[in-house]
C-alpha cells in the first residue's frame, strides 16, 4: 500500500500574490486600526463617545451619507485615522497625506461656522452641533498627535 502524500507545511508552501489588493479604499484599514485601539472595558461615561467615535467613522466608510464638502466631519476623522495608522506603523508618508483632509476640514470647519453665524443657533439641530463638536475633536486629536 503506498504512503499517503506529505502535507505541505506553511513554511514550504509557495503562496501566489493576491489577485488585488486587500482593501481598495485604504480608508477601511486606517479606521479600523484606529477602533482597535479603544479598550474592550471602557468606563460607562466613555461609552457615548466611543459610540458616536463608530458611528461617525463608520460614515467615513459608507456610501457618502453627508456631503463631504461642506460638511468638516469626514475630513477630519479621515486625516486623523490616517494620521494614527501613519505613525504607529512608521509610515511618514501616510501622516503627511493626512495633512490634505486636516485642511479642508479647517476650511469645511469655518464655511459651517460662518453658515451658524448667518442662520443662528434656532436653526441649527442637534445633528449638525454633534457633528461639528467631533470634528473638532478628531481635529483636536490629530493636531496632539
Amino acid at each position: 500500500m503506498a504512503s499517503p502524500a506529505p502535507k505541505p507545511n506553511a513554511t514550504s508552501e509557495i503562496l501566489p500574490p493576491p489577485s488585488r489588493p486587500l482593501a481598495s479604499d485604504p480608508r477601511l484599514i486606517y479606521v479600523s486600526f484606529f477602533l482597535s485601539q479603544f479598550t474592550h472595558d471602557p468606563p460607562p461615561e466613555a461609552l457615548i463617545m466611543i459610540d458616536n467615535c463608530h458611528r461617525y467613522l463608520g460614515m467615513l466608510l459608507g456610501p457618502p451619507a453627508f456631503d463631504r464638502g461642506s460638511n468638516p466631519l469626514p475630513h477630519a476623522a479621515e486625516a486623523l485615522v490616517m494620521s494614527h495608522f501613519g505613525k504607529l506603523n512608521a509610515s511618514p508618508q501616510t501622516v503627511h497625506n493626512s495633512i490634505a483632509p486636516y485642511v479642508k476640514a479647517l476650511k469645511a470647519l469655518s464655511a459651517k461656522l460662518a453658515h451658524f453665524q448667518r442662520v443662528g443657533t434656532s436653526c441649527i439641530e442637534e445633528e449638525e452641533v454633534m457633528q461639528l463638536v467631533f470634528a473638532c475633536l478628531f481635529l483636536s486629536f490629530w493636531e496632539v498627535g
